[in-house]
C-alpha cells in the first residue's frame, strides 16, 4: 500500500517537470534543440519512474494504472476541452493540464511530424496529447520491463 502511494505521487511530477520548463522557457528563452535534450531527459527520467514501479509493484496492470493515472485523466481533460469545447479553458484547469505534458511534446510533435508524411492531416493539440501519453506509456513500460527483469535476476542469480 504504501509504495503505491509513493507511484501515485510520482505519477503526477510531470506536472511539476512541466510548470519548471514552462519557466525555464519563458526565463532562458529555449527552444530548439535544448527543448530536445530535455525532453530526452525527461523520457530518462520517467523510464527510471517505471523502473521503480517494478520494485514497488510485483504485477504489470497495477503498476501501469497507477503510474499513469494522472496522465490518463489529464488526456481526457485535454481531449474534452479539445474536441467538445474546441477552446482550451483560460483557467487553472487549462493550463495545468496542458503543462502535464510540456515535458513529453518535443518528442511527440517529432512523432506527429513523421505520421504526417503518411498521412494528409493538420497538427492537432489533442493528437499531441494522445501522442505524447502513449510515448510516456511505452517508456514507462519499458523501464518497468527492465526492472522486472533486474529484479528476477537477483532473485534468482542462477537464471540466465
Amino acid at each position: 500500500m504504501v509504495n503505491a502511494v509513493k507511484l501515485l505521487l510520482l505519477s503526477g511530477t510531470p506536472l511539476l517537470w512541466g510548470y519548471v520548463w514552462h519557466r525555464a522557457m519563458w526565463s532562458y528563452h529555449l527552444y530548439g534543440v535544448s527543448l530536445g535534450l530535455l525532453s530526452a531527459v525527461f523520457y530518462l527520467y520517467w523510464c527510471g519512474v517505471g523502473y521503480l514501479a517494478a520494485r514497488w509493484i510485483r504485477s504489470p496492470l497495477p503498476a501501469l494504472v497507477i503510474g499513469n493515472v494522472f496522465g490518463a485523466l489529464i488526456l481526457v481533460l485535454n481531449l474534452y476541452q479539445a474536441l467538445v469545447l474546441e477552446r482550451y479553458l483560460s483557467n487553472d484547469v487549462g493550463t495545468w493540464s496542458q503543462l502535464f505534458y510540456l515535458p513529453a511534446l518535443r518528442l511527440a510533435v517529432v512523432l506527429q511530424d513523421v505520421l504526417m508524411l503518411f498521412v494528409q492531416t493538420t497538427r492537432h493539440t489533442w493528437l499531441t496529447f494522445t501522442l505524447s501519453f502513449l510515448l510516456m506509456l511505452a517508456v514507462y513500460y519499458a523501464g518497468f520491463k527492465k526492472g522486472q527483469r533486474d529484479r528476477s535476476k537477483k532473485e534468482n542469480p542462477f537464471v540466465s
